[in-house]
Order: C-alpha cells, then structure tokens, then sequence
C-alpha cells in the first residue's frame, strides 16, 4: 500500500518531501518511510546504467574503423577504415569534398 502511495503521489508531481511527511502525519515510522522512498528511486539509477551500457555497446558495435584487413568483412583496412580494394594497394587519405572520404591509391601492378 505504501508503495502504491509513492508512485500515485510522485505521479501527481509531489516531491520526497511532501511524501515523506504525508507518511509521517499518517503515523508511519521515519526509518521505514526513507527505505521506502530510497527503494522507490532505485529504478532510476539502474534504467541510466543501462542506458549508458547500451550505448557504448552501440558505439562499439557500428563503429566502423579497423587495424587489420581481417576487421574488415569483403575489403581492405586503410588508414583505419574499411574500403572496399579493387586490386589497389597503399592507399592514402586525401582531402576531397566534404562529406565524403577520399584516398589516393596505386594499383597493385603498379611499380612491378
């Protein structure tokens, strides 16, 4: 019952503080009533570690970068990215248009 209380009271926008000594006037013990409402607030606490777990566990998983061609599903690791190969090799970022990723390449034949 109490608990059911809390909830409904901090629904309707009371504070701890109103609640605690609505529960107080009501004849319930002090130590009882800060369990209560501590108990109460907990779920907050838990709801933001999840929170801030799925979010690194999202970060980790979709980031893109890489240190070895083996990172790299069907292409190549260059310069920390995976780029699709197509027979070029040494490959260099270089500046280009905004938005995109530009690198500069030799072919594989190249240079042989």
């Amino acid at each position: 019952m109490i608990k059911k209380f809390i909830v409904e009271s901090k629904e309707k926008g009371y504070n701890d503080e109103q609640i605690k000594n609505a529960l107080l006037d009501a004849g319930y013990d002090s130590e009882f009533v800060e369990h209560e409402l501590k108990k109460n607030s907990y779920w907050w606490v838990v709801l933001i570690f999840l929170i801030v777990v799925f979010g690194v566990m999202l970060i980790l998983f979709l980031d893109d970068g890489c240190v070895v061609d083996s990172e790299c599903s069907s292409e190549s690791c260059a310069n920390g990215k995976c780029v699709v190969n197509n027979g070029m090799m040494n490959c260099q970022a270089v500046q280009c248009e905004e938005g995109f990723e530009c690198y500069k390449c030799i072919t594989a034949s190249a240079g042989i």
